[in-house]
């Protein structure tokens, strides 16, 4: 059962990522281009992380990305899903003008604790 758990923790880190990585086109392009530039950064593949082939992917992809389906092939983009909706855009009174820009912008990094990153741990175990 911890094994089960451990793949869908796997299969959850590979779609945040690639649906991040997805997120920097804001025109639809080709599902399989995108994951062939992804995979120029990432050493996990959708066989990985059991896809059986770039449909299924596609199919759990559709309430995180823009994503269409013409001639047979995937087309997604994230863009959009960055803007506000018309209808809920600021009202005057509730707009964030009285901020002081000084005040964000001086920031004493010295204040904030280093924190040890991992880079060095290799996810790719978990799926074997």
């Amino acid at each position: 059962m911890k094994l089960r758990n451990d793949k869908q923790k796997f299969k959850n880190i590979f779609i945040t990522n690639l649906c991040s990585f997805i997120y920097r086109y804001d025109e639809f392009k080709n599902l399989m281009d995108v994951y062939k530039v992804y995979l120029n950064n990432n050493i996990i593949r959708f066989e990985d992380v059991e896809y059986k082939n770039i449909n299924s992917l596609a199919l759990d992809l559709k309430d995180k990305v823009d994503i269409v389906k013409k001639d047979e092939k995937w087309f997604v983009k994230g863009f959009d899903r960055y803007t506000i909706p018309e209808k809920h855009t600021l009202k005057e009174e509730e707009n964030s003008s009285d901020l002081d820009v000084k005040e964000i912008g001086n920031i004493d990094l010295d204040e904030y604790e280093e924190v040890e990153c991992f880079d060095d741990i290799d996810l790719y175990k978990y799926i074997k």
